[in-house]
């Protein structure tokens, strides 16, 4: 399901501006960062089969409340908030698995298929949601599209054998101080467009936060997220230019479908299936990278891509 094509829909729907619309996108992210961080912590306490159950009825709950919701924008943001929190737990859990099942030899390619899944899903989403909103004419129907998946899903699930269960330390303050500078900084990066002081003071107080949390990663024994792995050249300059590209890749996924429909007066479906290339060429370079990274080693092939 994707959202970003649904956008002028939801705004004849509604009757709002883009500007809350895109609240239906912002909200997913904003509630990955409460669950995300705390998804290796639970992995550990609950064990991995299980923070997967969790993370997977969660999704379902939202597509159910999504899939029945009425004309109350507000409805759909909750739908919306449940469906993150439970893909804050989905895609780390997920990548534990990876690592888990198969051996050092074949990971890289492995990831390269998880890969795929998680970064060319943004851009093969407009393409179906563009088909259900053509067939339908419902924003209700995006949500439609994911029952399949959660049935394969349920169905996978049943013969999925894992770890053990093993309790680790949580610091209530870390987390607290991560989730708060995480959210603080993404909230004020969408209140910019409405006010740039108000904006700016409230990624200050994220980059306070973050800062404490960094401060704070030195005083326990097992942080949340380890910063130490940043003192490695190569793996800083790789999430550097990951996250470059993850910002320019969504800032095209929500704008290009808003030009071609409502200024360029094309159907959701054509601004839809505009976004295939994408998805397209996003894959195979997901697949080479990992079959390159089995072959030659991370630090290579990180190497290659400067």
């Amino acid at each position: 399901m994707s959202m970003n094509v649904a956008l002028p829909s939801l705004v004849r729907i509604f009757d709002i501006s883009y500007n809350t619309a895109q609240w239906s996108i912002t909200v997913f992210v904003l509630a990955m960062c409460f669950t995300m961080p705390i998804a290796p912590y639970l992995s550990r306490l609950m064990g991995t089969p299980q923070t997967l159950f969790v993370g997977m009825c969660m999704f379902t709950i939202g597509t159910i409340i999504g899939s029945l919701a009425s004309q109350e924008f507000s409805t759909l943001i909750i739908a919306r908030f449940i469906m993150g929190l439970a893909g804050g737990l989905l895609i780390p859990v997920s990548m534990m698995i990876v690592y888990e099942i198969f051996p050092s030899n074949k990971r890289g390619a492995m990831m390269g298929v998880w890969g795929i899944v998680v970064s060319i899903a943004p851009a093969l989403g407009p393409p179906f949601s563009s088909v259900m909103l053509g067939v339908f004419s419902s924003y209700n129907s995006l949500f439609y599209i994911n029952f399949p998946f959660l049935i394969i899903m349920f169905l996978l699930y049943r013969g999925y054998k894992s770890n053990q269960k093993k309790r680790g330390n949580f610091d209530a303050l870390e987390y607290l101080l991560l989730v708060i500078g995480l959210i603080s900084f993404l909230y004020g990066t969408t209140e910019l467009s409405h006010s740039v002081i108000s904006g700016l003071i409230i990624m200050g107080v994220g980059i306070v936060s973050l800062l404490a949390y960094i401060w704070r990663t030195f005083k326990v024994v097992e942080p949340i997220l380890s910063i130490d792995v940043f003192k490695v050249p190569v793996f800083a300059y790789s999430q550097a230019l990951v996250a470059i590209a993850t910002f320019s890749q969504y800032s095209i996924l929500v704008l290009v479908p808003i030009i071609i429909v409502e200024y360029m007066n094309f159907s959701e479906v054509y601004a839809g299936f505009f976004m295939l290339p994408y998805a397209l060429i996003s894959g195979y370079f997901m697949s080479l990278g990992g079959k390159q990274l089995d072959k030659k080693g991370a630090v290579p092939t990180i190497k290659k891509e400067f």
